[in-house]
């Protein structure tokens, strides 16, 4: 499958021509609570208004704007109780591993979209019609590799990277806490990384740190290791079903059964479940 537009959902599935309303308020005006998964995922929203965010973005989303969270960036979205109101938004998924040749290349470099792309900006550049009429598509009897929906692809990537050159620097800038702190994780995830060592690393008292992390990155230190682990090992190159415990302890697991519960606990499935639907292309398993 190469693209999906889903329905309704809470965290399993976001949410497609969704209508919500009081019953949503008393479900602590929830959208879809922080998770990730391992396609690109952008959301139209097509009504009302949403809140939405990433580990190091936080922003309004209205009609027309968009929201693209990366692969396996945890992202969240709340929808303010207003009586009365509506909020609509639309959900598209794109896998690099199941794109064409041809289309893949350009996810496969690896970029790290902006999170937002303004109505304004979306409507220049097609990425909100282009979006719509690929989902349209999606949601139609037509053959998913047809001309037409290839056509629509490569127009959505299109705008996405054209977007991207122009704006990629806007992505709103992290504090020097956030780059410091992604740095020290970057440079020593395969190590003992302990929330204690980390707090005496940067001068401040254990509790201290947990606060002024879970502020910035609204999720606890441990969190944060376990969704960079997973992410690096989802990338390794000598990862397949031979090399899962290899790879796993590469990148900082140094105990197998851990790491297992784990990865089931960020992606949903096992690691051997993930890796045999990756190669058979089904990435509506991580929805």
């Amino acid at each position: 499958m190469l693209f999906r537009g889903n329905i309704a959902g809470f965290a399993a599935g976001s949410g497609y021509g969704h209508r919500f309303g009081e019953h949503f308020h008393k479900a602590d005006r929830g959208c879809f609570p922080a998770h990730v998964h391992h396609h690109l995922e952008l959301l139209f929203i097509t009504e009302g208004e949403y809140r939405m965010g990433t580990l190091d973005f936080e922003d309004r989303f209205g009609a027309g704007d968009v929201f693209i969270a990366n692969s396996l960036e945890q992202h969240w979205g709340r929808c303010p109780f207003r009586p009365n109101s509506t909020n609509t938004y639309r959900c598209l998924f794109l896998s690099p591993e199941n794109l064409p040749s041809g289309l893949n290349i350009q996810l496969d470099q690896g970029i790290a979209f902006v999170n937002k792309v303004p109505a304004e900006k979306a409507k220049e550049s097609g990425l909100f019609e282009y979006g719509i009429r690929l989902l349209d598509a999606c949601d139609s009897p037509v053959d998913r590799n047809s001309l037409e929906m290839l056509g629509y692809a490569m127009l959505v990537l299109h705008a996405l990277m054209s977007h991207q050159r122009q704006n990629g620097t806007f992505r709103q800038d992290k504090s020097a806490f956030v780059q410091q702190l992604m740095a020290y994780v970057e440079q020593h995830y395969t190590e003992d990384l302990s929330l204690e060592s980390t707090a005496r690393y940067f001068g401040y008292e254990k509790s201290y740190f947990c606060r002024k992390f879970r502020r910035h990155f609204n999720q606890s230190f441990i969190d944060y290791i376990h969704l960079t682990r997973i992410k690096k090992f989802t990338s390794h190159p000598a990862l397949n079903l031979q090399t899962i415990a290899y790879c796993a302890q590469e990148v900082g697991f140094s105990n197998y059964s851990y790491f297992y519960q784990v990865f089931k606990k960020v992606l949903g499935v096992s690691p051997r479940t993930w890796l045999m639907h990756r190669a058979t292309g089904r990435p509506d398993l991580f929805s």
